[in-house]
């Protein structure tokens, strides 16, 4: 039977995981990590709080958490002042966790709280956030106001919602002025049926969002809000009410991600601002910082549901990272000859913090971390002093094959630079026209402008360089590095890409065999037109 090492392995002792955050998305997060035996290390800087919103009907949150803690008992427990400082060290993590501990973890998990953004400044200042300690004081007359100016998060439409629904269950009246409906939950639409039917009055207002001043009341004792607002379901024209309280429905803040994560992730964040998390693909980008995982609040979401899924995602995702790394920790992806000076290029521009300097008192050395390393050759095709050699590619291998092109010099062959996962894997299942010769990269990345100008040079009369397209490729930035250098050689050339230019880049994939053809083919027939070029004096 095939092993799956997505499954818990009792046999395999795995280092620990650090957990930042002591919310209930924390204990979610180690909950979901011990059920695969992974350790966890749990640290927070602050009492246990709620920072996830459940607006399931009759939802206990105390009993959810003792049960969360039951659960994780095996977790160790650390309270600090401060967030820990956490470094990379190679494929691992180090954290300083007070004056004299420091400790190695395998992966870090973000799942530290987030704030709520105040309500906008245009409000009166004694508008209300929503939270998830619930209304404080009596039932009474309370504005829920939600999609002021921006969306509100989702989760937090919901909340406001389900405290809608508790004030009027209490005997108090209850206002919900919204732009989107908040029904888009498992729950939604039965908690805005509840709503309806205990009395809370819905107000849906279009592009022209609800004016709220601040005055007396009618009885001149103390100030009330008055509200105007113009129901776009209804009648069309303007409503207003007055009430004591209006409680907003904002979003989360990404500026108040803690210092560790930002340190940890290399910039991964999304649109927005919050931390991408491997257990996450969207289409605001991907994390590539391999070995960390962000949770909850971090990532964005404050929805129980959605960070138990997240979490339990995520920890199976860990588990895998970290059994790579511990079968990949003495493996070599990348050759450093000794002629390196330490110029830090490579460290620079690899997309996946793979390469690390290492300082000593006499001599200091570029190191590269296997298990962080995903073979795209951008180190080694930037490398000023061409001293980094890739292992699954050889220069050895690429000279012999250049050498080849020599000996058929006359013949002016079609030269294929293909990765192996789209357009090399593809040139050994498609019939190739004779004038094509095919080499198959770890990743287009690798091939570079000086591999370009060699293959030109030995003869070749044209050269077409195949990648992954956008978004699919394995090392993220390796295809667009292609690209780059195609388009900085034809701008050497002073030529345009297009059909009358002897290099070109292209993106396939794996399950486009008749479009990669058509490519391959378009590109023979095209460059045999260009022969009366004078490549000698060209690329000499």
């Amino acid at each position: 039977m095939k092993h799956d090492d997505t499954l818990p392995d009792k046999t395999v002792p795995l280092k620990p995981a650090l957990v930042l955050g002591g919310g209930i998305a924390g204990l979610i997060a180690a909950r979901a990590l011990l059920a695969v035996q992974i350790p966890v290390t749990l640290v927070s800087v602050s009492p246990p709080s709620d920072d996830l919103i459940c607006a399931g009907p009759g939802f206990d949150t105390d009993e959810f958490v003792r049960g969360l803690r039951g659960s994780a008992k095996d977790a160790r427990f650390i309270h600090m002042e401060t967030w820990p400082l956490v470094r990379r060290d190679g494929h691992q993590f180090r954290a300083w966790l007070g004056e004299k501990e420091e400790g190695l973890f395998g992966c870090v998990f973000v799942a530290s709280p987030i704030s709520m953004t105040p309500p906008n400044r245009l409000l009166p200042q004694a508008t209300e956030v929503v939270s998830v300690k619930g209304l404080s004081g009596p039932p009474g007359r309370i504005g829920f106001l939600l999609d002021y100016s921006k969306v509100s998060s989702p989760a937090a439409g919901m909340l406001a919602l389900k405290q809608a629904l508790d004030n009027a269950s209490g005997g108090g009246q209850s206002f919900v002025l919204f732009k989107h409906a908040p029904v888009v939950h498992v729950f939604g639409e039965t908690l805005y049926e509840q709503a309806r039917n205990a009395g809370v009055r819905f107000h849906r207002f279009g592009s022209e969002v609800p004016f709220v001043e601040e005055v007396q009341d009618t009885t001149g004792d103390r100030k009330c809000f008055r509200v105007t607002v113009r129901d776009v379901v209804e009648s069309g024209e303007p409503v207003t009410f007055e009430c004591e309280r209006i409680v907003t429905a904002t979003r989360l803040d990404a500026s108040s991600a803690i210092p560790s994560a930002l340190a940890v992730s290399d910039g991964d964040l999304d649109a927005d601002g919050f931390l991408l998390g491997e257990s996450i693909h969207c289409a605001s980008g991907e994390f590539f910082s391999s070995g960390v995982f962000a949770v909850g609040g971090a990532t964005g979401n404050t929805d129980l549901l959605q960070t138990l899924a997240q979490a339990s995602a995520a920890a199976v995702q860990a588990r895998a990272w970290l059994l790579h790394g511990e079968q990949q920790q003495d493996s070599r992806t990348v050759t450093i000859g000794t002629e390196c000076c330490r110029c830090l290029t490579c460290a620079r521009v690899c997309p996946h913090a793979a390469i690390s300097l290492h300082s000593e008192t006499a001599h200091s050395a570029i190191s590269v971390s296997a298990p962080l390393c995903r073979e795209c050759g951008v180190c080694v095709s930037e490398c000023p002093r061409l001293v980094l050699d890739l292992d699954s590619m050889p220069e050895a291998d690429l000279g012999t094959f250049l050498e080849g092109l020599r000996v058929r010099r006359n013949e002016k062959p079609m030269v294929l630079y293909g990765c192996q996962r789209s357009g090399g894997k593809l040139a050994q299942s498609v019939e190739l026209p004779a004038s094509v010769v095919p080499f198959q990269v770890p990743c287009a990345g690798r091939v570079s402008e000086a591999i370009i100008w060699a293959t030109l040079a030995s003869g070749a009369g044209g050269v077409l360089v195949v990648g992954c397209h956008h978004g699919n490729c394995r090392s993220d930035t390796g295809t667009d590095w292609a690209g780059s250098h195609v388009m900085s050689l034809l701008e050497a050339l002073g030529l345009s890409p297009g059909v009358d230019a002897p290099v070109r880049y292209a993106t396939v994939a794996p399950n486009e065999p008749a479009r990669f053809g058509r490519l391959v083919k378009e590109f023979a027939a095209a460059a045999r037109t260009l022969h009366s070029l004078n490549w000698s004096g060209k690329t000499g």
